[in-house]
């Protein structure tokens, strides 16, 4: 089955898309496979549930889909391929999932504990929240990756291409997957 990915002309936009396909596959399945028991169970209350995982995806995502608009409007035109910064590399390997490197969540994008955030329906509220990444993925292509350069939403020092925060955001996206898989590994995980 083909893939929206392979609409895209930018093979870096093709890429990140496919992988924000294979993520979202990945947490639909979770959301038809698992309760909301499952979904919103702590190992230990500073634990984050698979729940909470994805409301924080969520948050990250929506900050950013916020900022990004405005930023691919002032990409340049033309292709060229990716080349992130020396930082926006950097940041980018720090959210990966490969990274051991950890740091505490910004408040502003953290779940809330006990919260209405702590529920089942954050999954399905990641997902609904993905459709504008797909589409900003979308909107990108044809441009210069390396421009459009814009503040974080989320630390206003730190600058970064829409490339880069693209890129990001899809890491960032798979390294929060990879954690909630594995607390669906754990051997005190509930059962069905």
């Amino acid at each position: 089955m083909a893939t929206a990915s392979l609409t895209l002309i930018h093979p870096h936009l093709r890429s990140l898309l496919a992988d924000a396909e294979a993520t979202r596959a990945e947490a639909e399945r979770l959301r038809a496979d698992l309760s909301d028991a499952q979904l919103t169970w702590k190992p230990a209350p500073d634990v984050w549930s698979v729940a909470d995982c994805f409301e924080h995806l969520r948050k990250t995502d929506k900050a950013y889909g916020r900022a990004l608009p405005e930023a691919i409007a002032r990409m340049e035109p033309g292709g060229g391929p990716y080349a992130p910064s020396l930082f926006g590399g950097w940041f980018v390997k720090f959210v990966s999932p490969d990274s051991s490197m950890k740091l505490k969540a910004p408040k502003a994008i953290r779940p809330l504990r006990g919260g209405a955030s702590n529920d089942a329906d954050a999954l399905d509220r990641f997902l609904d929240q993905q459709q504008q990444l797909f589409a900003l993925i979308r909107q990108a292509d044809g441009k210069n990756l390396n421009t459009g350069k814009f503040p974080s939403p989320l630390l206003s020092i730190v600058k970064f291409t829409v490339g880069e925060a693209l890129t990001l955001l899809v890491r960032h996206e798979q390294r929060h997957l990879n954690q909630a898989l594995r607390l669906t590994e754990r051997s005190d995980f509930p059962k069905a």
